[in-house]
């Protein structure tokens, strides 16, 4: 089943990293949830829906092994009126490489990907693989700082299934979004004493609006696409709740499928690229099932059983992550994440077997992770 999550309050959103910790500022705000805290959303209205005790009861334990089999996979919607459908965004893919030219009066973005040659032609890494590809580009400039964060779904899959765009310069505006736009308040603490405010005693809140219209931003409206699997025929997610920090409100509405279908042009292919289009919570820079060795040996991929091997990849720097465990009644442990974006490119041992690949892995998350992590789609590419 497929919702929206909206609100026209400013949500507030935090990585769950301890306050006053070194180089952790403003509480780590965050300008989009991690899939964690839109799937403890899901969970908690559920759990309370089916027992007022579901998460304090004696059968506890058991009801928290239970409710883990509702999963969800989130991505970010668009639309610029309000009567419109909503449309899917896609995070940047990290092997589009965006650049603006020195002798460029504009505003216009130059958008070309990476070329590869082999590791040993390069001086060779430190991962010390002999059949690694090095990705490098045609140019040494620096990356353009207005490229927009999120892109358009026609911009997206065409450059999942051509490798590049049908032009080379492109308006931000045209291209895609940023993300939300973060809105800081000041408020004044109340006594509890008096019932007014307590002089001196000022806290700032950081949250998003997901009605955007800024001076910098493209006047529509964001919300929360979830696409729910495991729950009941008498679970009922529609209706009022409260969101991140702050208990803020927000609204959950059903809505029509939003993640594109799998398409037929993946067929034989050698190599693939795997993008994650939300944050990779892996333990490490790649899945497990995925980390190349010295003997350059194929795995096998978990959902199909298909054998496949890691040539590439574009990982950006890692995202931190906690959260609160109910399980435990404590906070969770510091997690490190693959930024979504992220280009994972692939090498099948036989390459009649690509589209099988493609569609046990579209729409998915990379690791199966319960919460959304990984969400992933697939792309052409050829060397």
């Amino acid at each position: 089943m497929n919702f929206t999550i909206t609100s026209s309050d400013p949500l507030i959103f935090r990585d769950g990293r301890p306050f006053g910790e070194q180089g952790h500022v403003h509480g780590g705000a965050l300008r989009w949830p991690w899939p964690s805290t839109v799937s403890g959303l899901i969970r908690t209205r559920v759990g309370e829906q089916r027992a007022k005790d579901y998460f304090t009861g004696p059968d506890r334990l058991k009801n928290i092994e239970m409710i883990r089999q509702v999963r969800n996979c989130c991505l970010p919607l668009w639309r610029k009126e309000f009567d419109q459908d909503w449309q899917p965004l896609f995070p940047a893919p990290a092997d589009a490489f965006c650049f603006q030219g020195e002798d460029q009066n504009t505003n216009d973005l130059n958008i070309i990907p990476f070329s590869y040659q082999a590791a040993d032609q390069m001086g060779g890494t430190d991962l010390n693989l002999s059949n690694w590809m090095i990705p490098t580009r045609e140019v040494n400039s620096k990356p353009a700082k207005n490229k927009p964060d999120l892109w358009f779904k026609d911009t997206f899959l065409y450059w999942l299934e051509h490798g590049k765009l049908k032009q080379r310069l492109w308006q931000p505006e045209n291209l895609g979004l940023g993300w939300p736009q973060l809105e800081l308040r000041i408020h004044t603490a109340i006594s509890a004493h008096t019932g007014t405010a307590d002089h001196g005693r000022l806290f700032s809140s950081q949250g998003i609006r997901l009605e955007s219209g800024g001076i910098e931003e493209t006047p529509g409206y964001f919300a929360m696409g979830i696409q729910v699997k495991g729950i009941e025929s008498n679970d009922h997610l529609e209706g009022s709740c409260h969101l991140g920090g702050e208990r803020r409100v927000a609204a959950i509405e059903k809505t029509q499928p939003f993640l594109p279908p799998c398409p037929a042009w993946l067929n034989n292919k050698k190599y693939l690229r795997l993008i994650l289009a939300s944050p990779g919570k892996f333990g490490g820079w790649v899945p497990d099932w995925l980390i190349p060795d010295e003997k350059a040996e194929f795995k096998t991929h978990p959902g199909s059983g298909i054998e496949v091997r890691l040539r590439s990849a574009h990982v950006e720097r890692w995202q931190a992550v906690s959260g609160w465990d109910f399980e435990k009644h404590g906070p969770k442990a510091f997690s490190k994440l693959v930024p979504a974006g992220s280009v994972y490119i692939i090498e099948l041992k036989e390459s009649s077997k690509s589209q099988i690949l493609a569609e046990k892995s579209w729409g998915k998350s990379l690791n199966d992770d319960p919460d959304g992590f990984g969400l992933t789609f697939i792309g052409n590419i050829s060397f």
